[in-house]
């Protein structure tokens, strides 16, 4: 079963109230990192990573609609953007931008959605030599559905 359009998505995501869009969010970058073929070797964007999950975190735990960031971090994250030479790294690390609010006082659908793709493809980067890549795209497509459908009618 295919994935909604990105239409239908931002309709379904515009339901939800922003922190269960945060949440979904967070839930869908942990995964993403969690099941990496190999751990981020890049010191910068491990670090990175790491910070960003555990303020996106604390944010959805606290019920927060988007994720205060703390001072120079959306700084020190547009740095490693241009930089990181890390497999999937630019993806991974503008999904976690686009958790902060540098931009907005909440995690819009239009950025769930990119926030989603750019997960997709951080997972298909890094595992791009991979033989089995068929089958891990499919693995991943299918717990896109599952995440959708568990917050969609939750």
């Amino acid at each position: 079963m295919p994935l909604p359009r990105i239409e239908q998505l931002e309709a379904a995501f515009g339901r939800l109230p922003a922190p269960r869009r945060l949440a979904l969010a967070a839930e869908h970058l942990e995964w993403t990192v969690a099941n990496f073929a190999a751990p981020i070797a890049d010191l910068t964007t491990r670090s990175l990573v790491r910070r960003a999950a555990d303020a996106v975190r604390a944010a959805v735990d606290a019920g927060a609609a988007i994720t205060p960031a703390p001072p120079g971090f959306i700084d020190e994250l547009d740095a490693a953007l241009d930089d990181s030479c890390e497999p999937g790294g630019f993806d991974l690390l503008i999904s976690y931008y686009l958790c902060f609010d540098e931009l907005a006082l909440e995690l819009r659908p239009d950025r769930l959605v990119t926030i989603l793709d750019h997960c997709r493809e951080a997972d298909s980067q890094r595992h791009d030599h991979d033989s089995d890549g068929e089958s891990r795209r499919e693995a991943v497509a299918a717990y896109q559905r599952d995440l959708l459908r568990r917050h969609l009618r939750e």
